[in-house]
């Protein structure tokens, strides 16, 4: 399992989240059927760490979180939950052995003038350990 796998199976099952969007997490792009509220997330970098004897075995990807939804309000509200979930957490994304989140922006807040909808973008690099 990859941390993009781990990261939406996380999410899934986060009550707050689930609360919110069910299983409306989507990587890259939403489907156009796609219903708000729902997540979309992408890998925006993706280093590895190296010592002197070559690869550490830990990553550290930036992944942006966009949080989607029909009102201001409601996408605060799962920007609010999507944070909960993520600040700091280590312990398990489905197989993958997250050692810490950082939420290093917590929301840029965006419209998106042809949907209507409101859109919270959000950043958290998360350092895990490599299978």
């Amino acid at each position: 399992m990859n941390i993009e796998e781990g990261l939406h199976d996380f999410l899934k099952t986060d009550s707050g989240v689930n609360a919110l969007v069910g299983t409306k997490i989507f990587p890259l792009v939403a489907p156009d059927t796609a219903v708000p509220p729902y997540i979309v997330y992408q890998t925006i970098t993706d280093p590895e760490e190296e010592t002197h004897d070559g690869p550490a075995g830990i990553a550290h990807p930036r992944v942006q979180l966009a949080n989607v939804a029909d009102s201001y309000s409601a996408a605060k509200a799962l920007r609010n939950a999507v944070y909960g979930a993520l600040k700091g957490y280590k312990g398990l994304m489905g197989t993958v052995n997250v050692r810490h989140v950082k939420v290093v922006n917590k929301g840029f807040d965006d419209h998106e003038p042809e949907t209507g909808r409101t859109r919270i973008l959000m950043d958290a690099i998360i350092w895990y350990l490599e299978q």
